[in-house]
């Protein structure tokens, strides 16, 4: 038999998909960016199966692509276009293998959607914590493989935080296990967080084990409307010293991304009646009541003129409504078919000053280009996107778009900032971390790349080269 024969061998009918018309989905990323090719998915259910189409693939130097929920933004889960590469499903490594309620852990396979995570979780009064807009299909596994962050950084940290324990399978086969439940380990190398934000270019992540955390019996969700991003630094700073423990969230929207979303989705109403330049979503969990602190909170900042606005969640729907702004947001960009992405991160305290200097210098660059400023004010992490003029094509702004993007980088590096802040690297920025990590930084990334993985068949083109090591 041929190497892919064996490799169908292993997984069996319902494994392995071929034909055309099913292999698309899987070939074409959740923007329509990216686009590759292959010949073959595999669907393993075991890791055992993991293990032995890796050292199939090991032995026949066949490329391997590891796929979750296919969500991702950079292109990390998409083949290339030779077609030569097969794609590694995790979706039907699917089952929650322990749940530990008094170690609040829980043991979950790569292809058990985040959402489904949750539940398990809450069903339990037990909370994981990871939340962001995909988490209805995007998959564990790949949230770990792109070190996920989302809304609630700013109190439990992203996904490497919640990691306690990973089982990995190789690119010789060999398993990894390592899903360990403690809190304090110090036996050798934390090797797990190799494997956490790697992308699949190191190994295929197959289970692990997560940190959770007591539900919160209370929960306040606050829209704040503020003149000035130093008015926002502000308030966040303020509300952080008094509720250190509390404050789970600090989302920050600018007036023209929910104008946006309100000219495209018809279910989305300025919130205010008068128009703020800047509003922040901000939402405390906690154990006992809290909701008259948070307005006594509020009432001083609105008395002290830092806050001009706010809407105070009080019911569960309310709080639904608030939070359906920011997510119209994402989904009003779709809407208007050509934006540029931009996940950066820089210090919290330097964001007034990034954005008064950006917003200008890009606006000189392309005329009538619209800023969509928001993202998570509690971590650094902006999303700074940019989309198309009224009066130019999707094609005409993509081909025009690179200097701008070069300009925000540039301006992110010289802020001690980051142009990958939850994205990932993907295929789409790995000239950008060679030219901006170049050095000693990339030279070791790609030893590692190059001991784990000597073929090079782990995932190639993303993230690492292979030669930045010479």
């Amino acid at each position: 038999m041929s190497a892919l024969e064996d490799l169908i061998s292993v997984v069996g009918p319902a494994g392995y998909v071929r034909e055309p018309v099913d292999l698309s989905r899987y070939l074409v990323d959740i923007r329509g960016a990216f686009r590759g090719e292959t010949g073959l998915v595999l669907k393993p259910a075991t890791v055992q199966e993991v293990a032995t189409l890796m050292r199939i693939c090991w032995e026949a130097g066949i490329p391997i692509v590891p796929q979750g929920g296919n969500t991702g933004l950079c292109g990390g889960a998409i083949p290339d276009e030779s077609g030569k590469a097969v794609v590694l499903s995790l979706e039907r490594l699917r089952a929650i293998r322990s749940m530990d309620a008094g170690n609040s852990s829980m043991t979950v396979e790569a292809g058990v959607v985040l959402a489904a995570a949750q539940k398990a979780a809450r069903e339990k009064s037990l909370l994981l914590p990871l939340s962001l807009g995909a988490e209805g299909s995007c998959q564990i596994g790949g949230t770990i493989a792109t070190n996920a962050g989302g809304h609630h950084v700013r109190k439990y940290g992203s996904m490497r935080n919640l990691v306690l324990g990973l089982e990995v399978v190789l690119p010789d086969g060999s398993i990894l296990d390592a899903c360990r439940s403690l809190r304090k380990d110090n036996m050798g190398f934390d090797l797990k967080q190799l494997f956490i934000g790697s992308e699949g270019t190191l190994g295929v992540i197959t289970a692990a084990t997560l940190k959770l955390f007591p539900l919160p019996t209370e929960k306040v969700t606050v829209l704040a409307a503020v003149e000035r991003l130093e008015d926002a630094l502000t308030c966040f700073n303020t509300l952080q010293a008094k509720f250190a423990a509390e404050l789970a969230v600090c989302e920050l929207m600018s007036h023209a991304s929910i104008s946006l979303a309100a000219n495209n989705i018809p279910s989305v109403q300025m919130p205010f009646a008068e128009a703020h330049p800047w509003m922040l979503l901000l939402e405390w969990e906690a154990d006992e009541a809290i909701g008259d602190r948070v307005e006594a909170a509020l009432a001083d900042l609105i008395e002290a003129e830092v806050v001009r606005d706010a809407i105070v969640g009080a019911s569960l729907s309310d709080s639904q409504r608030l939070w359906h702004l920011r997510e119209a947001v994402v989904e009003a960009e779709r809407a208007e078919q050509g934006s540029a992405k931009h996940d950066i991160a820089i210090p919290i305290s330097a964001i007034p000053r990034f954005v008064q200097e950006a917003e200008p210098a890009l606006k000189a660059m392309m005329a009538g280009v619209r800023l969509q400023v928001f993202g998570h004010l509690g971590d650094g992490n902006l999303h700074f996107n940019l989309i198309r003029p009224a009066t130019m094509s999707k094609a005409q702004f993509f081909a025009e778009v690179a200097p701008l993007t070069e300009r925000i980088h540039e301006s992110v590096i010289r802020a001690d900032g980051t142009i990958s802040a939850e994205h990932g690297i993907g295929q789409s920025k790995v000239d950008d971390l060679e030219r901006f990590r170049g050095g000693t930084e990339t030279a070791l990334m790609a030893r590692i790349k190059n001991a784990l993985d000597p073929q090079g068949i782990m995932n190639p083109g993303k993230v690492v080269r292979s030669s930045w090591s010479q």
